[in-house]
Formats: structure tokens, sequence, C-alpha cells
């Protein structure tokens, strides 16, 4: 019986051969593939995770000193200069932040990273399924379909954040009183 249901899969494995030769089941070298979807998503939070960290302690950090700075008048040297610095700083900041998205950069990279191992780890638990079937024609049936779903889940979570993404990304336009909105 095992010996009969390995020669009547070799279609589901001829299957597999072929498609992993495709530009989608290359390594994160080949454009287009899952892996260099997901090595780039992965870089990209990491990136952005680090600028909205780095850049909000520093407006953290800054927006904390500055009323001890204000309030020692008399014994800072240049204090005027300092705290508009100060000031200009924390504003310039946030403006970036708010310009750039890192938050939800970095949490949509990260959401389309996860996303793609969660689909691969389901592509692979349903060609164990499917190489594991009785019936070696409905085998490759769920192959078939089961490497469709994971191509076409895998573009459209890809395409999804990145239109998530470009629809925040505006120009900060001025308000009536001069301040500016994003």
């Amino acid at each position: 019986m095992n010996q009969e249901l390995k020669s009547d899969s070799g279609a589901l494995e001829n299957y597999l051969v072929e498609i992993k030769k495709t530009r989608f089941f290359q390594d994160e070298k080949e454009g287009g593939s899952f892996a260099q979807s997901r090595e780039f998503h992965g870089k990209r939070a990491s990136i952005r995770r680090k600028e909205f960290r780095r850049w909000g302690m520093l407006v953290i950090i800054l927006s904390a000193t500055l009323p001890v700075v204000a309030a020692f008048s008399d014994a800072l040297p240049g204090k005027t200069l300092l705290v508009s610095i100060m000031a200009a700083a924390i504003a310039i900041l946030t403006s970036a932040n708010s310009f750039f998205h890192w938050d939800t950069g970095w949490h949509g990279s990260t959401n389309v990273q996860i996303g793609i191992d969660n689909l691969y780890d389901d592509w692979e638990i349903a060609i164990v399924n499917a190489k594991t079937n009785t019936d070696p024609v409905e085998g490759l049936e769920q192959a078939r379909k089961a490497t469709k779903i994971f191509f076409d889940a895998t573009h459209n979570l890809i395409e999804s954040e990145a239109k998530e993404y470009l629809s925040q990304q505006r120009f900060p336009e001025a308000k009536a009183d001069g301040e500016a909105k994003t």
C-alpha cells in the first residue's frame, strides 16, 4: 500500500518540485518571492521601530528637560537660545513622526511579516495533508489550492499594507491660525 501511494503521488511531487522553482518560492534575494517580501518588511519594521523609539525618547527627554532649563534663568547663560532650540527640536521631531508615520509603518510591516509567516505555516500544513492523502488526485488538488491561497493571500496582505501606509502620507497643511495640521 505504501509503495502504491508513493508511485501514485508522483504528480504531487512533480508539482511541488516545479512550483518551488517559481519566483514566488525563491529565496530572499529574488524580488517578488515571499521570502524577499518577508525579509523586506522585517527590516523595514525594525528600522521604523528604532526611529519611532529613538526620536520619541528624545522628545520625552527634551519635553521633560525644557521646564527645568526655563526655570533656571539666572544660572544659565544663553538660556533663551537654549530654550528656543529645545522647543524647536521638540516641534521638528513631533512633526517628523507625524509626517513619516514611523509608528504605523512599524506596525504595518510587522503585521505583514507575521502574516507571511502564518500563511507559509498554513501552506506547509496543507502540503503535508496533501502528501498524506490516500487519493493522489485529491492530494494534488489540495496542494494546488493551498498554493493558490498562499500566493493570493500573501499578495493581498502586502498590497493592503502598502495602500494603508500610502493613504496616510500627506503633506502637513497649514490651519487658519498658522499651526500645521496633519
